[in-house]
């Protein structure tokens, strides 16, 4: 009789135990995803913290360079504007010999 209790015992503990494994397997691979995805996470982190970094860089080389631009467009329009200076007197003093040319003709 007590092996048939425990017969008994040992088929209604069969079940559960076997829901308890298939628990632990599942929750192992869970932890095997976690891990890998923890990894992946430290990793975009990384890589994103260099990005971050290159950006800032890009930025202060972008600011210096249209700093660069606009003195550059400025010294252009200045040499422009003296050029003009330049044609004009030119064509004055060139007008004004004409003249001169013409009085002595």
């Amino acid at each position: 009789k007590q092996m048939n209790e425990v017969m008994a015992e040992n088929k209604k503990l069969v079940e559960p135990l076997s829901k308890a494994r298939d628990d632990v397997d599942e929750l192992r691979r869970q932890l095997a995803n976690y891990d890998k995805d923890k990894a992946s996470l430290a990793s975009a982190k990384a890589r994103l913290r260099v990005m971050e970094d290159e950006f800032k860089a890009l930025q202060w080389e972008h600011e210096v360079l249209e700093q660069r631009f606009e003195k550059v467009q400025h010294e252009r329009d200045e040499l422009y504007q003296r050029f003009v200076k330049a044609i004009h007197e030119v064509q004055q003093k060139s007008n004004f010999k004409n003249m001169l040319l013409e009085k002595k003709l």
